[in-house]
């Protein structure tokens, strides 16, 4: 759906038709500078429309049946919103080809597309390359490691904190 455009004119009604939409405004409302794009209707077009718009844009076709002196009545069933369009369709052409009313064609607001343009190739860097992972540690000797630990053992050297202070409490306690 197009969006909806609004009426040059504070006094003014926008109606779509096929090929152009019709601005509708009374003649007492206009200026002379006003009027200028403002013509009588020409073959009844506007009159062929009505119909179209009683049935479309039937707010706005009330609107302007109420703006030259109709009251539109409220909670009508539907023989009777008939009746009463027939005859709110007959006041409108007169209306309209009394001069009462003036209405302008306005050309219909074609929302063209953008030109195709060509995308942007974006360059991008060569992903950068992580650096190989360290070699692996050369595998101990697991035997010679046992041998070092008991000779340790063997010779008194203490293998923690705990062990280190008791040594050196036992060689003060027999001296005590």
């Amino acid at each position: 759906m197009l969006p909806r455009r609004k009426s040059s004119h504070a006094r003014s009604w926008l109606l779509p038709g096929t090929q152009l939409d019709y601005e509708i405004a009374r003649a007492v409302d206009m200026t002379f500078e006003d009027g200028e794009g403002f013509a009588p209707v020409a073959g009844g077009l506007a009159i062929w429309h009505l119909d179209r718009w009683l049935a479309g844009s039937r707010a706005t076709v009330y609107s302007l049946y109420e703006a030259l002196g109709g009251m539109c009545p409220m909670g009508l069933s539907t023989l009777e919103r008939t009746h009463f369009e027939q005859r709110l369709k007959q006041r409108l052409e007169r209306a309209l080809l009394d001069g009462e009313l003036t209405v302008r064609e306005v050309p219909l607001v074609r929302h063209v597309p953008p030109p195709f343009t060509e995308p942007v190739v974006i360059e991008r860097e060569a992903p950068v390359e992580r650096p190989a992972p360290p070699p692996p540690a050369p595998e101990q000797d697991i035997a010679a490691q046992v041998r070092a630990l008991r000779q340790a053992a063997a010779d008194g050297t203490p293998f923690c904190e705990e062990c280190a202070k008791k040594a050196l409490q036992g060689p003060q306690k027999r001296a005590a």
